[in-house]
């Protein structure tokens, strides 16, 4: 019975990510969003966070507001925002389009906007969001304890950009998947 609860609870309430699957992920995004590390992307120039932690219950709610800059000398007409795709919630006023290219691989939003943003000019974007601990998880990886300890920035707010961590680096399983040293 106890081992019918923990399959339950680790496969089907909640996704079971082994390492095979992890380095899929991780060989998937690179493959898909690795050119786009060197491209001009906006920088946070300002935040404005409300978090409200529930540790008995595990759970937490995000609302802010972020100024973004375009700190390089060309103009940007689209960047992406890394965050959890199925919860969180994007405003960005000046976007012509917001989505997700690539759902069954990668974490990652696609910002189009209406106008390039112009070497020096800001923007807005708002976001929210809501998680809880459902069950068990594979690894115990969410975010609250019971305390309220071991929160992450990069998991609470969204990222602007493509980042080389979530590449792979160990190098034989680059090797083995065919990725560039």
């Amino acid at each position: 019975a106890l081992g019918g609860a923990i399959f339950w609870n680790t496969n089907i309430r909640n996704t079971y990510v082994n390492n095979a699957h992890e380095t899929r992920e991780r060989v998937a995004y690179e493959r898909q969003f690795g050119p786009f590390v060197t491209w001009p992307q906006p920088r946070v120039s300002a935040l404005d966070v409300t978090l409200d932690l529930y540790p008995a219950r595990r759970a937490f709610r995000v609302a802010g507001e972020m100024t973004l800059v375009n700190p390089s000398r060309e103009p940007i007409s689209s960047f992406y925002i890394e965050g959890d795709v199925k919860r969180l919630k994007l405003d960005v006023p000046e976007a012509a389009s917001v989505r997700i290219p690539y759902p069954k691989c990668c974490p990652v939003f696609e910002v189009t906007l209406k106008a390039p943003l112009a070497p020096g000019a800001t923007l807005k974007l708002a976001f929210a969001e809501e998680q809880d601990a459902d069950g068990l998880l594979n690894g115990d990886s969410f975010n609250v304890h019971y305390n309220g300890t071991r929160l992450d920035g990069m998991e609470i707010v969204p990222l602007i950009g493509v980042h080389h961590r979530r590449f792979l680096t160990d190098e034989a399983r680059r090797e083995s998947a065919g990725l560039p040293r």
